[in-house]
């Protein structure tokens, strides 16, 4: 009964077209821009570019800079005298992420305190390479700390990472952020 109603399905050729060279043209077509994305994304993380705005200038902000760079980030550095000037000034260039710390940050650490640091990842756009450059910079402090030596000054780094959309600090995790852009887009077709 079933190789029967399979026989007549494979004879006719609108059935035959639907069934089997429709998803096969689609999957080809998802497949091929699902490349595209992530090469375009993989690029951008290649020529990622972070603005430094250094208030510590010391020994463990050197060296902080110094990992950004031994890992083919390009480190500019920010010439301003608080967080919003700094922001403002990298607005229009390529910069993806804005890397504030703070003066006593070196004497914290060196102290046996928490040195913390501010990450600011601009959404320019609602694309996947926004999300990348934040999560390389997450991932490169954190390859920063484990770099300390002794392996306690593990704790003694703290990171709070905030997203700037639309020339506005959000004190969101970009991660966060990007997750909710994502689940929108899902759920937009529906």
């Amino acid at each position: 009964m079933v190789v029967k109603e399979v026989r007549e399905l494979l004879r006719d050729r609108k059935v035959l077209i639907g069934i089997i060279f429709v998803p096969m043209i689609m999957f080809a077509v998802m497949g091929f821009a699902v490349n595209i994305s992530m090469q375009t994304v993989v690029e951008s993380a290649r020529q990622m570019t972070v603005g430094v705005l250094d208030q510590d200038d010391d020994y463990y902000s050197h060296m902080l800079a110094g990992f950004l760079a031994s890992v083919n980030i390009t480190v500019v550095k920010v010439d301003a005298s608080n967080v919003d000037q700094a922001l403002e000034d990298v607005k229009g260039s390529n910069v993806t992420a804005l890397i504030f710390i703070p003066s006593g940050f070196s004497n914290n650490i060196t102290s046996g305190q928490t040195g913390y640091v501010e990450t600011y990842s601009f959404f320019r756009g609602a694309g996947m390479a926004e999300s990348a450059s934040a999560s390389v910079i997450n991932a490169v402090l954190e390859a920063f700390k484990k770099s300390l030596i002794p392996p306690g000054l593990l704790e003694l780094v703290g990171v709070s990472q905030k997203s700037v959309v639309k020339g506005r600090v959000v004190n969101v995790n970009p991660s966060v952020l990007f997750s909710i852009m994502m689940s929108q887009y899902i759920g937009m077709p529906l």
